[in-house]
């Protein structure tokens, strides 16, 4: 089991009009990594460890015994 997380481009760097701050866009590949490596870095004290695998975020999780 995975969870994929897509990054989004909320426009909060300042290169985009402060009308359309906040409106999601795709990430560019470089904010992409951006946002990403700020999650993995902010997830690693909880024990979760996030991959960057083509601009997205991959969360493994192991499947606890069947019932």
């Amino acid at each position: 089991m995975e969870v994929r997380l897509y990054p989004a481009d909320l426009g909060q760097d300042g290169a985009r009009p402060i009308s359309q701050a906040g409106n999601p866009t795709a990430a560019s590949p470089e904010m992409a990594r951006r946002v990403l490596e700020k999650l993995q870095t902010l997830s690693k004290p909880f024990g979760t460890s996030i991959a960057i695998e083509n601009g997205m975020g991959v969360i493994r999780v192991e499947a606890k015994g069947a019932n």
